[in-house]
């Protein structure tokens, strides 16, 4: 049956850095939680909520079985994206404009570490996973994957499926995301803005180019790149 590492925590001592960084990283999805549902009327939206609570959920499983250290290392590493976007969110707070420099490189680098660390890497991760599901941890025979490293001999199915189950989700969402980024790039290129109306202006929800007096409120573009 499943079993935790006999010697000791083996993550901690073959990645120190991973686990230690996760179990911030854990510590601060749900802290986030908690801001997110207390400042909702201007930052709540329920895509968020779903991708703290996939990846606290995914934390835990990787965590308190001990393995697929290279998944959940993508997971964090996809958190490279953030800083920049924090950047433009702030831009009120620096007295800046959309149109400074600033402003302008910050985004381009958001949505660059986006695309590689939140599609292209992630869409790595889960593909290896599924492709190596069959040699998974949770399988008896005695060649694990790659993917595994052999890190903890046995791990149940579900914690392996609702790892799948996680990644396949979390892609998809960040599929939405980077396509409201693109119409975000796509707009400014054509000297633009975005324009949403009630309803466009919920999480998961089309935008459309406008006229450049039509502009999005603050509470619109935290929707829109709720990230």
């Amino acid at each position: 049956g499943t079993r935790f590492p006999p010697d000791g925590d083996v993550w901690l001592m073959r990645y120190p850095w991973v686990s230690a960084t996760g179990e911030l990283f854990t510590a601060w999805l749900l802290y986030d939680i908690v801001s997110v549902v207390y400042a909702w009327s201007t930052l709540g939206s329920w895509e968020t909520i779903a991708h703290h609570l996939g990846f606290a959920v995914a934390a835990a499983v990787l965590r308190g079985f001990y393995f697929a250290p290279w998944q959940a290392s993508v997971c964090l590493a996809m958190e490279a994206s953030t800083p920049f976007l924090n950047i433009v969110m702030l831009r009120e707070a620096f007295g800046l404009e959309k149109s400074d420099l600033l402003i302008k490189g910050s985004f381009l680098c958001f949505a660059f570490n986006f695309f590689f660390f939140r599609i292209l890497l992630l869409g790595a991760a889960t593909l290896q996973v599924v492709v190596h599901f069959p040699e998974g941890p949770w399988n008896d025979n005695d060649q694990k994957a790659s993917a595994y490293e052999n890190v903890c001999p046995r791990v149940p199915a579900w914690a392996g499926l609702g790892l799948v189950a996680v990644l396949l989700g979390a892609g998809m969402l960040m599929v939405i995301w980077f396509r409201r980024i693109v119409a975000l790039l796509l707009a400014a290129a054509a000297g633009s803005e975005p324009s949403a109306n009630d309803e466009d202006s919920l999480p998961g929800s089309p935008m459309h180019a406008s006229t450049p007096g039509h502009q999005l409120t603050r509470e619109e573009e935290l929707a829109l790149v709720s990230v």
